[in-house]
């Protein structure tokens, strides 16, 4: 009985080590990342006429330049 308690844990150790060693990390991806601290915002009512504005505040929290490009379409 002994032996097969000790046979048994050492079957669960060698399970769990091959488990943990095939387990890996995705390399981080380089280039700009843009974080945002919030992504929409509820302006409620606003009369027809009436200028509304908002600021939204980001931070690049990649290894390189963040080019940013806007782009206004009419009605």
């Amino acid at each position: 009985m002994k032996k097969i308690f000790i046979l048994t844990a050492m079957l669960i150790t060698v399970f769990t080590a091959s488990i943990t060693a095939q387990t890996v990390t995705p390399p981080k991806q380089s280039g700009p990342e843009i974080k945002l601290i919030e992504t929409s915002y509820d302006f409620g009512s606003i009369n027809e006429g009436t200028l509304a504005t908002h600021e939204f505040i980001f931070s690049n929290t990649g290894d390189s330049d963040l080019i940013l490009q806007l782009k206004l379409y009419l009605l």
